[in-house]
């Protein structure tokens, strides 16, 4: 048996003799101190600065006797099987080389303890490390309970070019190379990259490096590496395989502190104000293209909000005595503002398209190769088997089953509602709102955990396959969630939810009348008390014409039996102006459920990113105290590194705080640290409600303006100083987001209309015939004035012809070597093949 001392022992002499060191390596406060330290926000205090110019940390766990997770005196059955599924890759035959390595004979003869396994498979890790030029440094926790290894490698060296190599990584093209370019017009003037005529910023070509092609690529950034070095260690291990075998606690991207100082100074500084695109490319070279595009939408969006805000104020003060307007004229500013609305929205998804396109240009994703990361739960033995497609239908099936569940629970709730305020539990109506919030939420909640096993079942081997579809349901089923009682409220109601008289009686419409009222204190504002029992035990009218107001609410419905019954509509007047209109009870349920729910769904949105900031502090102070605790203890102590420390010079590091982030807030779907797919959701249900049912509270644009520019600064914040640094993940745009928000838009065309026409006066009052014609016609004419207004917007990148011999004098005899793929970049990269 290995004791745990001896295992970590083990595991940094490696480390040193993979590095060739000729002399120990200082350890503990004594290196801390000859570094530098810098500011960390969330903590408000500076920390050592040791990264190093790490690409990755991989943090590994210790034996429980000094605090770690690993119990190295454990019997590990079967190792050598365990060890490779590590380190043998079925995309990488010559990972079976691995498995000969010295060591992994001792794990074919039966268990051995985890202190023996852990040593085998952490030194074939780090043989695999050294073998592609990576070298490797390492250093305890501050509470000794881990051990750190920060992975590197020269960014400009021959390591990362034969990974580069390997891989065909794109790289673009220096200026330089692009000295002798004939000019191409009209667009190019030649001797340099073309500019984006945007902004004006250089467009380069990209092409796959190679030795050869080196000196007409720009270097290698710092997230070209940290792919590069990824791409290699899962070629050569399981790293999910590890993570489960517990190798290892959290491997993430280092920490840029240059690039992070930057960052934290500008676009994470909570107080920066409106969103701009000025630090777009640094984002993108921090944290990757997806998450760059993201915040570019988000950035954009909020930009285009203030229009929104503008005329949703303006359209906000109809209601004031000051101005003076009938019902009708105030409908009519509300169908003006749904036409502007829904409009913009048109034309702000065709402009953020437009910028998509240049950046994906700008950054060389288009036509991006990506590498997918094969997920550990993918079983290949499945594939093309009944049985998966049983799984694919009950997958399917269950979509469409919850929503059929959440529609029915929505009629149940609002029955039981109605059956209530029959019984004169007046309650009911005042608490409708809250009813409707609450079966959003609950919705919500519960579909967030249903849609990943869902997802879980049809067996999608690589994790980007997953994540799109997970995406697609995820959203298009939480944004039915959030519409659909309204939609409910607004068109459903009046159907679904009649009150009937008494069938038989002398005055039927009386008799409905006194059911959906009865007494003086629930009859409709502005009207008084029309109906009454008479004595002989019926309802009476008070006089011939007192409900002449609630006919065109009314109609004749045939029972069971064969009678006819006068009955009202699920949505009735409950309140008139002087001039005698009514506002039904369907619109003000709707406009006070919008303002809840938004404010509802802002809050919440809000909640859900300070928490991690909270959380994230909270952790990294328990941690504090732990080591304060252990630095007290210590004080009398023989050990050098802490004894006669106080305190405040016990040291805590750049990369602890950022493992202390992997562990309480990675970004992966939910974690703390946020998600693409749950940050965009978030945005999408309020897209999704503010341009379908801005008709009926157009304050909701004012509110959202506000709001998103507290929400983006407080995401950016949250990247930066909470969320564990990401993956810098390529991608050419926003994904499956764009068609799911161009779905959006049309259907709140759709909604907007049908509210104007079926549910807002005057048009309500309509008979079915004429309210059909008026809302084809007006749904076509705004679909097409949508039309010509986006018509207006360039949805095309200027191209930019150049001379065919430009390509030859740029590359020079190497160009029968590019690649076939350099061909589809001519339009967009001002070159031209022959």
């Amino acid at each position: 048996q290995v004791s745990a001392r001896l295992c970590a022992m083990i595991v940094e002499d490696s480390v040193r003799l993979l590095r060739n060191m000729e002399e120990p390596e200082k350890v503990g406060h004594e290196l801390h101190k000859e570094r530098r330290s810098g500011f960390l926000p969330l903590l408000g205090q500076n920390v050592v600065i040791d990264e190093d110019g790490a690409t990755y940390v991989m943090v590994l766990p210790r034996d429980v006797s000094v605090g770690g997770v690993i119990d190295s005196e454990a019997e590990i059955a079967d190792p050598y099987e365990k060890a490779k599924k590590i380190f043998v890759r079925d995309l990488n035959a010559a990972s079976q080389m691995s498995m000969d390595w010295e060591g992994f004979d001792e794990l074919k003869n039966g268990p051995v303890s985890a202190g023996v396994y852990h040593t085998v498979v952490r030194n074939a890790m780090l043989k695999v490390l050294a073998n592609a030029g990576l070298q490797v440094d390492s250093f305890h926790s501050i509470d000794d309970d881990e051990i750190f290894l920060k992975i590197r490698v020269d960014p400009q060296g021959e390591a990362v070019e034969r990974m580069a190599t390997k891989n065909h990584y794109r790289m673009p093209f220096t200026s330089d190379s692009y000295a002798d370019m004939p000019a191409g017009e009209p667009f190019h003037e030649g001797g340099a990259p073309m500019s984006e005529e945007e902004d004006g910023l250089p467009v380069y070509a990209y092409h796959g490096f190679s030795k050869e092609a080196k000196p007409m690529l720009q270097e290698f950034r710092r997230i070209d590496v940290i792919r590069l070095v990824f791409k290699h260690m899962y070629d050569w291990l399981d790293l999910p395989e590890m993570e489960k075998q517990n190798i290892y606690i959290s491997l993430f991207p280092a920490v840029s502190w240059d690039e992070y100082e930057h960052l934290t100074k500008t676009w994470g500084n909570p107080q920066s104000g409106l969103p701009q695109d000025a630090n777009i490319e640094l984002v993108r070279n921090y944290l990757g293209e997806q998450v760059a595009f993201f915040f570019a939408w988000f950035g954009m969006y909020t930009r285009g909000l203030s229009f929104v805000a503008v005329i949703a104020a303006v359209c906000s003060v109809r209601k004031l005595p000051f101005f003076g307007l009938a019902l009708g004229q105030q409908r009519l500013v509300q169908f003006i503002f749904s036409v502007l609305l829904t409009s913009w929205a048109s034309v702000f998804l065709e402009q953020y398209d437009l910028k998509s396109k240049r950046l994906a240009r700008r950054w060389g994703m288009r036509d991006f190769k990506h590498f997918g990361i094969e997920r550990s739960a993918y079983r290949p033995e499945l594939e093309g088997t009944t049985r998966l497609s049983i799984q694919k239908t009950i997958a399917d099936a269950g979509v469409f089953t919850f929503c059929a569940c959440f529609v029915a629970s929505i009629f149940a709730v609002k029955a039981f509602a109605a059956r209530q305020r029959e019984r004169g539990h007046s309650a009911w109506e005042a608490w409708g709102s809250y009813t409707t919030l609450a079966m959003i939420q609950i919705g919500s909640l519960v579909w967030t955990n249903i849609a990943p096993k869902l997802v879980e079942l049809k067996n999608f081997r690589y994790q980007e396959e997953l994540g799109n579809e997970l995406t697609t349901i995820m959203a298009h089923v939480k944004i039915f969630v959030a519409l659909f009682p309204f939609i409910n409220i607004g068109f459903l109601q009046k159907w679904f939810e009649p009150t009937c008289g008494q069938p038989g009686t002398d005055d039927p419409l009386a008799s409905a009348a006194w059911r959906l009222y009865g007494n003086t204190s629930t009859w409709p504002m502005g009207f008084e008390q029309s109906v009454a029992w008479s004595g002989d035990g019926t309802v009476r009218r008070s006089n011939a014409t007192s409900l002449d107001w609630l006919k065109s609410f009314s109609y004749l419905m045939t029972t069971d039996t064969g009678e006819r019954e006068t009955c009202i509509h699920g949505c009735y007047p409950a309140k008139s102006n002087v001039e005698g209109n009514c506002a039904t009870n369907c619109v003000i349920e709707l406009e006070d459920s919008l303002w809840k729910v938004y404010l509802t769904h802002t809050a919440f949105t809000l909640l859900f990113i300070l928490i991690p900031i909270a959380l994230m502090k909270f952790n990294v102070l328990l941690e504090f105290r732990k080591v304060k605790q252990m630095s007290e203890e210590d004080k009398n102590s023989d050990d050098e590194e802490r004894s006669g420390l106080s305190d405040h010079e016990v040291p805590y590091t750049l990369l602890q705080f950022q493992a202390k982030c992997a562990t309480v807030a990675p970004y992966q779907n939910g974690s703390w640290g946020g998600s693409m797919m749950e940050d965009f959701i978030e945005l999408a249900v309020g897209f999704a409600m503010l341009t379908c049912f801005g008709i009926v509270l157009p304050l909701m644009g004012v509110l959202a303006f506000v709001s998103h520019i507290v929400e983006y600064r407080l995401l950016a914040y949250r990247m930066l100083n909470v969320t564990c640094r990401p993956f810098p993940t390529a991608a050419d745009g926003i994904g499956v987001w764009a068609g799911i928000l161009r779905i959006v838009a049309e259907l709140a065309v759709v909604i907007n209309v049908a509210m104007a026409v079926f549910a807002m006066y005057p048009m309500r009052d309509w008979n079915f015939r004429k309210q059909l014609i008026s809302f084809l016609v007006l749904e076509h004419s705004m679909l097409v004035l949508r039309r010509i207004v986006v018509s207006f917007v360039d949805k095309e990148l200027q191209p930019v012809p150049v001379k065919a011999e430009a390509l030859d004098t740029m590359l020079g005899p190497d160009f029968e070597n590019l690649d076939a793929s350099l061909s589809k970049l001519d339009w967009d990269v001002g070159l031209r093949r022959r």
